[in-house]
């Protein structure tokens, strides 16, 4: 591999060194693979980038993904502990209470809601799930085992290309599917439906005849 593309490869899409830990690890072992340069750049920039986008996603659900839990753990215990101070309307805290225990089960259902609606729980375990896969994939292909064991590098380049590529093919279709659904069966659009059913179809009156 050349000296610089290896200077591009530790560096970041703004120039500066790069601090993954992903790409420390598999640096050596992909200077290493019995490659043409073309093929290992390939590698750089299609494997490792696709890694690393998901990296960056994974990062990004589980913050969403935790704090909407955590949010509504929290909510759920105080929400009950703040009703029962609520029994007296005649004590001075009464509205401070009323107020907060108003302000939690609104942000509850806050957030279940975009849970249900964006499907954090289904992306939280989909995108980890598939971050592992191609981390997972690429350590065998470096390694040569797993369904790589009887090839080399080389005649083993094309499977782990196509590999990859279903794996990241099997997410993008996951998630647009998911997203149809999710539309498909959203409150809102339910709701509206519901509307449009029962609204009547004629705007006679019961009961009454039109001589």
């Amino acid at each position: 591999m050349s000296e610089t593309y290896l200077a591009k490869y530790d560096t970041c899409c703004c120039g500066f060194p790069t601090t993954n830990e992903f790409k420390k690890d598999i640096r050596n072992s992909l200077i290493a693979l019995e490659l043409t340069n073309q093929q290992k750049e390939s590698i750089v920039d299609r494997y490792i980038q696709l890694v690393l986008r998901y990296q960056t996603r994974t990062r990004f659900i589980n913050t969403i993904f935790y704090v909407i839990k955590i949010f509504v753990l929290l909510g759920t215990i105080i929400c009950p502990f703040l009703i029962s101070f609520q029994s007296d309307q005649h004590t001075s805290y009464y509205w401070a209470v009323y107020i907060l225990s108003l302000i939690s089960s609104t942000l509850v259902a806050l957030l279940n809601g975009l849970d249900r609606a964006f499907l954090i729980d289904n992306k939280y375990y989909r995108i980890n799930k598939t971050l592992e896969e191609l981390k997972s994939e690429g350590w065998a292909y470096f390694q040569l085992c797993g369904k790589y064991l009887n090839g080399t590098h080389q005649s083993m380049y094309a499977l782990f290309c196509d590999t990859v590529e279903n794996i990241h093919r099997t997410e993008i279709k996951a998630n647009y599917t998911s997203q149809s659904k999710s539309n498909i069966s959203s409150p809102i659009l339910n709701t509206s439906q519901q509307l449009s059913n029962s609204a009547p179809t004629d705007s006679t009156p019961p009961n009454m005849t039109i001589e």
